[in-house]
């Protein structure tokens, strides 16, 4: 039987995209915000281990294939390796994937995927164990192909007769589907409570580029509105755009086929009804290149609202090549003329720093709205 050691050496693994995914499910944040070893430190404080290094992988999307994210996991990478985290890196590949929709279209999506990271943090892993190098291997990743790699450094305890354990931590939200470790490994809970006092308070975003475009002839655009069975799979645009959007607002990859079920499930009903309007620009070629959208919310009557009915706006976005060419401005023009024709009173929307002088100029003002995100008590 294996000596347990007093003082237990823990080296962590990080899957930096699959923490994030998780992360994002379970408490809700749009980015990778976590500080990696202040995490892992309250971690392995809390199991009464010593933190004896970190190891950090993430693909990282080419410039070329999104210039804001690559700056940003490169400045994020920077600074972890200043705090003495290894880091590895590979660059995420995109290839198409057909989604089906709720109607029965078909929309070609984007997909970003990573290459060779899981396997190179399972070969550190076991390369570890077998060198000795600590006693406690800390994954921070639900990817089961890793059980074969707790199996292995299993085998390795029996047949050096030296203690190892191999754990996984994740995020617990009471709305997190996957409530599992990484099979073969003792699993960490990682509440809201602990998460909230490790988020990193640096910004690796890059600062915005204006990039100066000619301007196109009044005739080289149109803007048309979404139908639900409209010309050219309207709908199947629409969602093809708010892949584009969340792609460049968020990091790595996430389910295109969720995305565009939900998309389709939202959308197509509320577009049929008049619950919902959404608008497309097309270029002189006919494809859809920028869009809007704009939906009716129901709450409680107010004073100034009886009905209790406001519009809330989303779903801007305008594709690279096609911006400063006041397609934007058009499309939300659009987006207000619906609301004011359905007697609404008000019109809401989450504005990003870049977006914020084109609502300006409509009138619009930052309103003293709070938000508290709920978690609830299991039973």
């Amino acid at each position: 039987m294996p000596i347990e050691p007093a003082l237990k050496r823990a080296h962590v693994f990080v899957d930096g995209q699959n923490l994030f995914h998780a992360v994002k499910s379970a408490f809700g944040y749009t980015y990778p915000n976590y500080d990696i070893p202040r995490l892992a430190e309250a971690v392995c404080r809390r199991m009464g281990w010593h933190l004896d290094g970190i190891s950090f992988y993430t693909g990282v999307p080419s410039e070329a294939d999104n210039a804001f994210w690559h700056a940003f996991w490169s400045a994020k990478l920077a600074a972890l390796g200043t705090r003495g985290v290894r880091t590895e890196s590979r660059e995420l590949r995109y290839q198409n994937r057909v989604v089906r929709m709720a109607d029965g279209g078909e929309v070609s999506l984007q997909t970003g995927l990573e290459k060779g990271i899981d396997v190179k943090m399972a070969l550190d892993v076991v390369r570890m164990a077998r060198e000795g190098a600590c006693d406690v291997l800390l994954l921070f990743s639900q990817d089961q192909d890793l059980a074969e790699a707790a199996a292995e450094v299993r085998r390795i305890s029996v047949e050096r007769d030296r203690w190892l354990k191999v754990a996984s931590a994740y995020p617990a939200g009471p709305d997190y589907f996957n409530r599992r470790g990484v099979n073969g490994t003792d699993w960490i809970r990682i509440d809201r409570e602990l998460y909230d006092t490790c988020i990193d308070p640096a910004n690796y975003s890059p600062p915005p580029t204006r990039a100066v475009q000619p301007p196109e002839q009044p005739g080289d655009y149109t803007v048309r509105r979404v139908a639900p069975q409209g010309p050219g799979q309207d709908v199947a645009a629409l969602v093809r755009l708010r892949r584009a959007m969340f792609t460049e607002m968020w990091s790595g990859s996430f389910d295109p086929e969720a995305l565009a079920a939900h998309d389709g499930a939202f959308f197509l009903p509320r577009l049929e009804r008049g619950g919902a309007a959404a608008w497309l620009a097309l270029d002189a070629g006919g494809e859809a290149v920028a869009c809007a959208a704009v939906s009716i919310a129901s709450g409680p009557p107010k004073p100034w609202a009886l009905d209790g009915r406001a519009a809330y706006v989303s779903s801007m976005f305008t594709a690279p090549a096609h911006r400063r060419r006041g397609l934007a401005r058009k499309l939300f023009a659009e987006c207000l003329a619906f609301a004011r024709a359905q007697g609404l009173s008000g019109v809401s929307l989450h504005a990003a720093p870049v977006g914020r002088p084109l609502y300006e100029s409509f009138g619009f003002a930052a309103t003293n709205e709070m938000r508290l995100p709920l978690t609830r008590e299991e039973g």
